[in-house]
């Protein structure tokens, strides 16, 4: 899958040099063993990054679980161990 079809799956929209970074960034990690912290404020997108590495990991077929935790403070991301996890704070 290469970018413009991943903006397209996901409602991605955008064509900054630092968006098209993240999202190739996510998209090689996708297939990694690796687990991945994403950081960044409210309305950042880490939700939306996290589905999209998820959803191109050979995790996929595992359970994504989205996470809100009101009393967190700070909004992140892990995926790792086969499931992925999004902390969202108020």
């Amino acid at each position: 899958m290469d970018l413009q079809q991943v903006k397209q799956r996901f409602g991605i929209i955008g064509n900054s040099a630092k968006l098209n970074y993240a999202l190739q960034t996510a998209m090689r990690v996708a297939s990694t063993e690796l687990t991945v912290y994403i950081q960044g404020e409210s309305g950042s997108g880490k939700e939306s990054f996290s589905k999209i590495i998820h959803h191109l990991s050979p995790r996929k077929h595992g359970p994504f679980i989205a996470i809100n935790c009101g009393r967190c403070f700070q909004d992140h991301i892990i995926i790792g161990g086969g499931m992925a996890y999004t902390f969202k704070c108020a």
